[in-house]
């Protein structure tokens, strides 16, 4: 028999660890780790199948910088933004996906923008990140 699996935090569905029984029957844990194994293409990736659809609103997420000065892009429809998107659920939104990227990146400063998906050029609001993870959302 062949078995394997991997363990999941509850939270978020994210993988804290894969395993297996190797052919001599020894069980082999490989950890995910946050010291930058994940690259930015990678978490990319899972943002936006986390965070692509936030309360009824798409959104695409990109990311760009290195390890300690990370870009975040994103672009969203510009009436869902302003309409169905509150103060609080945008702030809710970035707070859960800078806790994302500061598991991966914990030493990274965080910024970005969002854009209307439209008109790319249209910047619709900015943000950063303090070192404590205050968020500041113009």
């Amino acid at each position: 028999g062949f078995i394997e699996g991997t363990r999941r935090s509850s939270s978020k569905n994210k993988e804290l660890a894969s395993f297996y029984l190797n052919s001599r029957g020894n069980l082999v844990v490989d950890m995910a780790s946050s010291s930058g194994s994940t690259t930015l293409g990678s978490l990319e990736k899972s943002l936006n199948s986390w965070w692509g659809r936030f309360d009824d609103v798409d959104f695409e997420i990109r990311l760009y910088g290195d390890k300690y000065d990370i870009e975040v892009d994103i672009y969203v429809d510009e009436y869902d933004w302003n309409r169905y998107m509150t103060d609080t659920k945008k702030r809710d939104l970035l707070d859960k996906i800078y806790n994302d990227i500061i598991y991966d990146f914990p030493s990274a400063e965080i910024y970005g923008s969002i854009y209307d998906e439209h008109y790319t050029n249209e910047k619709l609001n900015s943000f950063y990140f303090s070192s404590s993870g205050s968020l500041t959302l113009r």
